[in-house]
Parts: C-alpha cells; sequence; structure tokens
C-alpha cells in the first residue's frame, strides 16, 4: 500500500494538528451556513472529530462526534 508524506508549516510551536480525510462535500445556503448529517458508519474507528472545511473561504469548523 502506497505512503503519502504531507508536510505543513504555519503552525504554533507544539501545536496538536488533526488530519483530515475528506468523505464528501456539501454546499453553504444563502446564509452561509451548511449542515452535513453522518451515520456513524461512515466514521472511521477511533475517529477524534468531524472538520468543515470551505474550499473559498478557508473557513474551518470543527465538532467532535464523540
Amino acid at each position: 500500500m502506497p505512503r503519502y508524506e504531507i508536510e505543513g508549516r504555519a503552525f504554533l510551536p507544539g501545536e496538536t494538528i488533526g488530519v483530515a480525510i475528506l468523505l464528501r462535500n456539501a454546499e453553504a445556503d444563502g446564509h452561509g451556513e451548511a449542515r452535513v448529517f453522518l451515520n456513524a458508519a461512515e466514521l472511521p474507528s477511533g475517529c477524534e472529530g468531524v472538520v468543515l472545511f470551505g474550499y473559498d473561504s478557508g473557513t474551518l469548523y470543527y465538532e467532535d462526534p464523540r
């Protein structure tokens, strides 16, 4: 199985960094709000959080599903 290395910069020293895999896309409504429904079976075991990421705005929203 291929192994990938991903490197990022501009984090705070010692900061904990989350790693997210995008499952699907959704669109924000006319107020800039988004709602996504996930089944527990879609989340990998040990999932620590779900992130909504705005491709254009760069906005990040994190929620702990536990």
